[in-house]
């Protein structure tokens, strides 16, 4: 191997893993800053938030519905005593429920609505939101997620600001490993520099915070089309829509998963889940983010992140590649580097196939991993539309 092509490779693995990182955040912040997005200009110093509307989509979702409500209600009830004026409504979407999702909900002192048959999520979303027209407003929590009890308390006040047009909570799982810990860790670095952007274009669906004017204008836009992965379609298409405004990232506030029983279908295999989001990104990239350049650049900029995250195991592939040919250039390192990826390879294998702890990791991992190496077949082959699944 030729010392060029050694730096080529390189090149494009480094360049790959900056581009999902700190690169288009920080182009992003810098753009921002230049422009003044979020900055209340010829608006009054606070709006005042005179009604909430909590909403839960569901399918299927007895198990896990009676500890997200009891949740979101503490939520509640400690946000109406520090804000007596504030009205709150809770509302359960059950979308095509074959199990006692409705039954549940009301008995836990919501509002169900019932769709017949299936609509998919995001139609779901969209309903929900009509049926809360008197909210100014609207707080989307997924079914068995759990909210820490002054979510709402700190949330709100953020709500005030005229400029704000959505509020992201972050997402934490107690029960992750280091690894996974860590990674969350860094997702959130990278969120709070996008937030002094104008905010994320990609948030965590388990509750989000949109001001009901922006949130509307946004589904009369995007009417007519199921999309996928509404956690960066809607964020996205509102700094398109309101370039001036901005989504907030809550980095200090997160909730987190409050129940692993659910009924209905077993979940999907990490590679379908990882499948369906490869499709999303194709139905934004495709139709959505080329009207970031001349609607809102700084939201184009942060786009571009998510764009190469979806080509994350090229990147880890190009480094790894770079360095097997650096050691490789060393006498005997190659055969001593292959020989050592070779036993940690099958010491992994070993391990996963003896313990279900190490093995759900490991098959996620590579599930994951395909679904991205096969990225660039879906974007080729996509039709543009897929039917929405709720796993």
């Amino acid at each position: 191997m030729t010392p060029d092509m050694l730096h080529a490779v390189l090149f494009l693995g480094l360049a790959g893993v900056l581009g999902m990182t700190w690169l288009f955040p920080l182009l992003g912040r810098g753009f921002a800053a230049l422009s003044g997005i979020g900055v209340s200009r010829d608006r009054p110093s606070s709006r005042k938030v005179r009604r909430v509307a909590v909403l839960v989509p569901a399918h299927n979702e007895e198990s896990a519905l009676p500890h997200t409500l009891e949740s979101l209600k503490r939520a509640i009830a400690v946000a109406r005593a520090a804000y007596p004026g504030v009205e709150f409504e809770l509302r359960v979407g059950a979308d095509g429920c074959t199990d006692r999702t409705a039954e549940v909900a009301r008995a836990h002192g919501a509002e169900a609505l019932e769709f017949n048959p299936n609509i998919g999520k995001w139609r779901g979303l969209h309903e929900l939101a009509k049926a809360s027209a008197s909210a100014d407003w609207i707080v989307y929590g997924d079914a068995g997620i759990a909210w820490p009890e002054d979510l709402l308390l700190r949330c709100l006040p953020l709500c005030t600001d005229p400029a704000t047009m959505a509020v992201a909570p972050t997402y934490r799982n107690p029960e992750a490993g280091p690894v996974e810990q860590a990674i969350w860790a860094f997702e959130r670095h990278l969120k709070s520099i996008e937030s002094s952007a104008g905010g994320p274009v990609s948030i965590h669906g388990a509750t989000v915070l949109y001001r009901r004017e922006e949130l509307m204008e946004a589904f009369a836009r995007l009417e007519g089309r199921s999309w996928l992965n509404d956690d960066v379609v809607m964020p996205l298409y509102l700094r398109l829509l309101f370039p001036t405004l901005r989504i907030v990232y809550a980095a200090g506030v997160g909730v987190h998963e409050g129940a692993t029983e659910r009924s209905g279908p077993a979940p999907a295999r990490e590679f379908g889940r990882r499948r369906r989001m490869v499709m999303g990104n194709v139905q934004w990239i495709r139709d959505i983010l080329p009207a970031a350049w001349d609607k809102s650049f700084a939201a184009g900029l942060l786009s571009l992140r998510r764009v190469f995250r979806l080509f994350w195991a090229y990147w880890a592939l190009l480094c790894a590649v770079a360095a097997l040919m650096a050691l490789s250039r060393i006498d005997g390192a190659g055969l001593l580097l292959a020989l050592a990826v070779g036993a940690i390879s099958a010491g992994g294998v070993a391990l996963a196939s003896v313990s279900s702890r190490l093995r759900a990791p490991f098959l996620s991992l590579v599930e994951s991993a395909f679904a991205s190496l096969l990225a660039p077949y879906y974007i080729a082959t996509a039709s543009g539309s897929e039917k929405v699944g709720w796993r």
